[in-house]
């Protein structure tokens, strides 16, 4: 795979995993004349984790939020905010 300008190397706290910039792009609605984000199916609005990270996380939700928190790095409000996303928005 090609390097290009809009890629950058960082690194997951969460997955050990390279990351990438992604660049979102925006559309002007002809109708309403708002634009709107064209997001990626791994984005999550608002949020600054993917949902593959997100629920690398949730799945160790067996373990203690103390335990999850030391081994991901992340505060436990975001693991409770994670679990109420994801509560909220799964489908049975």
């Amino acid at each position: 795979m090609a390097q290009n300008d809009t890629q950058k190397s960082t690194f997951s706290a969460v997955s050990n995993r390279p990351r990438v910039m992604v660049i979102i792009i925006r559309y002007k609605c002809d109708s309403c004349g708002h634009t709107h984000a064209l997001l990626p199916e791994f984005l999550i609005p608002y949020r600054s984790y993917s949902l593959l990270s997100i629920l690398a996380v949730l799945k160790d939700y067996c373990l203690t939020i103390e335990k999850i928190s030391e081994k991901y790095g992340i505060a436990a409000s975001t693991i409770y905010t994670w679990k109420a996303l994801f509560l909220k928005n799964k489908k049975i």
